[in-house]
């Protein structure tokens, strides 16, 4: 017998094992940051964002940026909307903190991470972006579509500017996704199986939320849940996006109740009961 009435599901969620950075939070404008972890993603992208560079305290060291002294260093994330990427960068109005020269400017590269701790350039890093000049900061490495990056920079020498970003070539908007991904798994188990769900993982720590019929069953890229009684199912993955409201993915699942094979031998006169149907003739029987 088949039945739509649905049973609570056990989930049982995969562990990721070591240190992940957690998802970013979007904004729109940009808001630059002195650390990687309180930088947002910028939802509009980066093209003609101006700004006077952040001024308390050094900022986060990162090693391999272009600089012998941090002075305060900033990040500032973006979504990735192609493979190569150019940006302008133009500083102007610069003042030298503590006296000094006020001319010298900005130093700025891109660099991705994948916990805010280790950081590896992708695109040159300039470290003499002259005050009321402009220089060309641009990938060398190809830039995974919907992957988070982080443009980080600093003053030159004490200086703090007002700077302006230009998209010359290639795109930091990010990209619309039609779904949440792909989900892979069984259809049609058996009662009381246990099944496992993968769905495919999205860039920059976008996560997943599972239900199973609108119940919550497990978050992450994997889960796996047992279907406890016969019916019809919908199982769903939800992405967690930074920039957009993904619309799930779901899969219907019919879980089928287990067949048996009943032999009896039943004596002129009687009758034999399953459930709720009896029987007292010779033959082959179907019980739904």
């Amino acid at each position: 017998m088949r039945t739509t009435k649905h049973y609570a599901a056990v989930a049982v969620l995969s562990l990721l094992l070591g240190k992940a950075m957690a998802q970013p939070n979007g904004c729109n404008p940009p808001v630059p940051a002195q650390t990687c972890a309180n930088a947002c993603v910028a939802c509009g992208g980066l093209n003609n964002f101006t700004a006077l560079m952040l001024q308390p305290g050094q900022g986060q060291i990162v090693q391999g940026f272009c600089t012998q002294i941090y002075h305060h260093v900033q990040f500032i994330g973006f979504i990735a909307g192609s493979s190569n990427l150019t940006l302008r960068i133009s500083p102007t109005n610069c003042t030298a903190s503590g006296g000094g020269n006020g001319q010298s400017g900005m130093e700025a590269g891109i660099f991705t991470t994948g916990n805010c701790g280790v950081f590896t350039p992708v695109s040159n890093c300039n470290t003499n972006i002259s005050a009321n000049t402009s220089a060309l900061i641009t990938t060398n490495t190809p830039l995974t579509v919907g992957e988070c990056y982080y443009l980080i920079m600093d003053g030159n020498g004490t200086n703090i500017c007002r700077y302006t970003i230009q998209v010359v070539s290639g795109s930091t908007m990010p990209p619309v996704y039609p779904n949440s991904g792909l989900i892979a798994g069984p259809i049609n188990p058996c009662v009381g199986s246990i099944q496992q769900y993968t769905v495919n993982p999205l860039p920059c720590q976008q996560g997943h939320s599972w239900t199973l019929d609108g119940a919550p069953v497990g978050t992450g890229s994997s889960v796996n849940v047992n279907f406890p009684g016969p019916g019809t199912y919908t199982l769903c993955a939800k992405a967690d996006g930074i920039c957009q409201d993904i619309p799930p993915s779901c899969i219907t699942i019919t879980v089928e109740a287990k067949s048996q094979n009943l032999q009896a031998n039943i004596c002129e006169g009687a009758s034999y009961t399953v459930g709720n149907q009896s029987f007292n003739q010779s033959g082959n029987y179907q019980i739904a």
